[in-house]
């Protein structure tokens, strides 16, 4: 499963791109071994809402280990 958390998200979404969490504690809580947590950078101009992929985050539990990947 992929999650997306975003700083305009809230934790009580569903956690997909188009309605992301808020706080990457929250998604940590909610994935599973294997699933992956996207970082969305959110920039509004002129009303506009731009989403940009900043980087990936992959929980490997119970251990809660976290590899972090910049993508470009």
């Amino acid at each position: 499963m992929i999650y997306y958390v975003s700083n305009i998200g809230n934790d009580q979404s569903d956690g997909s791109i188009n309605a992301p969490f808020q706080t990457i504690n929250h998604a940590a809580q909610i994935a599973a071994p294997g699933d992956t947590v996207k970082v969305l950078a959110v920039l509004i101009v002129n009303g506009l809402i731009l989403k940009t992929q900043v980087q990936a985050i992959i929980i490997e539990l119970p251990m809660k280990l976290w590899r972090v990947s910049i993508l470009s």
